[in-house]
C-alpha cells in the first residue's frame, strides 16, 4: 500500500488475515487486510495497478481505532458468499473495538471484543470499480476466528482469547493471552442481516 512506511513502523502487519480470491462480474478479485483495520479490493490480474501500490478500492479503518498492533484490526481469513440473487459478500473477523466509521454497518449490539464484518461488493456507479458496502456487523465476539457460510447462515467461533498485549500505560505483557477472557462459543448468523439464530452458550 502507499502507506507501507507506516505499517512498517507500527507494525500493521499485512499477513495477520489471508486474502481471499473471488469473482465479480468477469474480474478475479482478491480482498486484503491486515491490523490497520481496513480492507483492499485487487484486481488479481494486475495487484496494485500500474504503481503496485494503488488498489481498486480502499476502506475507511472500520477497527482498530487506537491504532494498536496487537488484539485489534482484522486477523484470520475472509469468507465469501455468493447469495440466491448473485450478490457477492465478504465476511471479515475484526478483534476489539470497532472505529468511528463501523457506524456505516446496521449493528446487532455493541462491539468490545470483537465482530464479524459483513460487507456486499457493489459497483462503484463513478469509477465503475467494484466497491465493498458495509451492511452489518455481528453480536459482540471475543477474538472471533474466521467465519464459515452454509445454507445462509454464517458460523463464526468466539474463542474466548485475550489477545491484546498492550498495558493501559503502553507497556508489552506478552503473557496476558494465557488469561483468557471467556469460554468458546460458537454461533450461527442469518448471512444477509446478521441476526443472531444460535448459540452453544458456555
Amino acid at each position: 500500500p502507499e502507506n507501507y512506511q507506516e505499517i512498517n513502523a507500527k507494525d500493521w502487519d499485512m499477513s495477520s488475515i489471508s486474502p481471499t480470491v473471488f469473482d465479480y462480474k468477469g474480474r478475479r478479485m482478491v480482498a486484503a487486510s491486515g491490523k490497520e483495520g481496513l480492507v483492499y479490493l485487487l484486481d488479481a490480474n494486475q495487484l496494485g495497478g500500474q504503481d503496485n501500490r494503488t488498489p481498486l478500492f480502499k476502506s475507511p479503518r472500520y477497527s482498530n481505532p487506537k491504532g494498536t498492533f496487537s488484539g485489534h484490526g482484522m486477523w484470520g481469513a475472509f469468507a465469501t458468499w455468493e447469495d440466491p440473487g448473485g450478490e457477492r459478500w465478504l465476511y471479515v473477523p475484526s478483534w476489539g473495538e470497532l472505529a468511528p466509521s463501523g457506524s456505516a454497518f446496521k449493528s446487532n449490539g455493541e462491539v468490545r471484543g470483537g465482530a464479524i464484518l459483513a460487507f456486499k461488493v457493489v459497483t462503484d456507479e463513478e469509477t465503475s470499480h467494484p466497491r465493498l458496502q458495509p451492511i452489518w456487523t455481528s453480536r459482540n465476539m471475543q477474538v472471533p476466528e474466521p467465519p464459515v457460510i452454509a445454507n445462509g447462515m454464517v458460523f463464526a467461533l468466539s474463542s474466548g482469547s485475550n489477545e491484546d498485549q498492550v498495558l493501559a500505560d503502553g507497556t508489552l505483557d506478552e503473557e496476558r493471552h494465557k488469561k483468557p477472557k471467556g469460554n468458546a462459543v460458537l454461533y450461527a448468523f442469518d448471512a444477509l442481516t446478521g441476526e443472531e439464530l444460535w448459540s452453544s452458550g458456555d
